[in-house]
């Protein structure tokens, strides 16, 4: 009975290792495949993708906004917001330009910005920041990918962002 047991217990392990796998494969594949390059129409001056946290998270929500500024001068916002007190948030704002002519993103600059707790004596539950990106080509579409890393009640979580791509002009609108 005991042996028999035993096969039992590694077959349903074995099933799970298996299962798991498979889980995994499947979701590396869908990261290599081709993302939506979505480019706004020309009369749009800004863009915001907001993603909320899952319910009963410690998250609840992240956010990237892209503003065209004019004059080649992009405006970014990036924000990550919480339930609870945190130990550390990270918010990295990664500008990407689109290449027309190989029809992909490629990355421009990257900025990132770290608040910890013990910085913050009241309490820390979110992080916001903004900027404006000076002399950028103008002409061109240009996005913003917001990477946002939580730290808190032993957890860590990660959560993105992503903009829509945004002609950036030389005058404004």
């Amino acid at each position: 009975m005991k042996k028999a047991w035993k096969k039992i217990v590694l077959c349903v392990a074995a099933l799970t290792m298996l299962a798991s796998f498979s889980v995994q494969a499947a979701m590396s594949d869908s990261e290599d495949a081709p993302e939506e390059i979505v480019l706004l129409s020309e009369n749009i001056t800004r863009d915001k993708d907001i993603v909320n946290g899952e319910r009963g998270s410690v998250v609840a929500g992240v956010s990237s906004e892209i503003i065209n500024e004019s004059g080649g001068n992009i405006g970014f916002i990036i924000q990550t917001l919480c339930h609870v007190e945190c130990d550390k948030i990270i918010n990295t704002a990664i500008l990407e330009r689109y290449d027309e002519s190989r029809n992909k993103w490629t990355e421009v600059s990257r900025y990132q910005f770290t608040a910890k707790k013990e910085d913050f004596p009241s309490g820390l539950a979110e992080l916001s920041n903004s900027m404006t990106i000076k002399n950028q080509k103008t002409g061109r579409y240009y996005r913003i990918r917001g990477i946002h890393h939580v730290e808190a009640e032993g957890q860590i979580l990660n959560y993105s962002s992503l903009t829509d791509g945004l002609l950036i002009t030389e005058f404004g609108r």
